[in-house]
């Protein structure tokens, strides 16, 4: 069996639901990824009828996946439904592996802490690094595509004492430090040699190599800064 590590594409909209029903959500997580496998590997599939649908196709993404084959047509009838409502939506590249984990019971921090995995990898997509904000990265946990939407939507009160919670400084610096120590996220924000708003984030690089960059687009910033300051100075001084 293969040990390589299997990504598949996950709509970030379906974190919204995975308080209220984790294993249901997970599940529509795996559901979605081996449809959209399957799609890509078959593309014709995509404009039939489920009737139409053959074993072999999901199966095929399964052992993608290396998962064993079972409840193909459920699957492949579930997932298209899912594809055909929230394809084209923000999605995020998650392993297999980490969205099997993560049907078993977790607690609610877990929860958050993977809803933030997945927010910050559906931001980054393919790049080597991104510059982002707190408030995007929070609209990506709860599953919202853009501030604005995060900001406009009507959520149950639960929904909004988890907002609350998760807003707060120290519960957001216990999630960022997870993913850092245990999920493999290089992350550069403001510190004691350099002030910046927002972050730096990646997945690809090292923190010495993210850290170098960051400090030449300081650099950069503050030579431009300083040309203006000097200008000013030249013509108002």
């Amino acid at each position: 069996m293969n040990d390589k590590p299997r990504y598949g594409t996950v709509p970030i909209s379906l974190l919204r639901n995975i308080h209220i029903d984790q294993k249901g959500t997970i599940r529509k997580m795996i559901d979605y990824t081996l449809y959209d496998r399957m799609i890509k590997e078959n593309p014709y599939y995509a404009e039939e009828e489920p009737d139409a649908f053959e074993e072999p196709a999901m199966e095929g993404s399964m052992e993608y996946f290396n998962l064993l084959p079972n409840d193909l047509k459920g699957r492949m009838e579930r997932g298209k439904e899912i594809y055909d409502t929230l394809h084209g939506t923000p999605n995020a590249s998650i392993s297999i592996k980490k969205m099997l984990e993560f049907q078993e019971r977790k607690t609610e921090f877990d929860l958050m802490v993977f809803s933030f995995y997945c927010a910050i990898r559906s931001i980054v997509g393919t790049k080597p690094y991104y510059k982002g904000t707190n408030e995007f990265w929070l609209a990506r946990a709860f599953g919202y595509s853009t501030v604005k939407e995060y900001q406009n939507a009507e959520t149950t009160q639960a929904e909004k004492d988890l907002r609350v919670r998760y807003s707060k400084r120290d519960w957001l610096k216990k999630v960022k430090l997870t993913l850092q120590n245990d999920w493999y996220l290089i992350y550069v924000s403001t510190n004691k040699y350099i002030r910046m708003r927002g972050y730096y984030v990646s997945f690809k690089m090292d923190l010495e190599a993210l850290a170098i960059i960051v400090k030449g687009k300081n650099d950069k910033y503050k030579i431009k800064e300083n040309e203006r300051e000097a200008v000013m100075a030249k013509i108002f001084g």
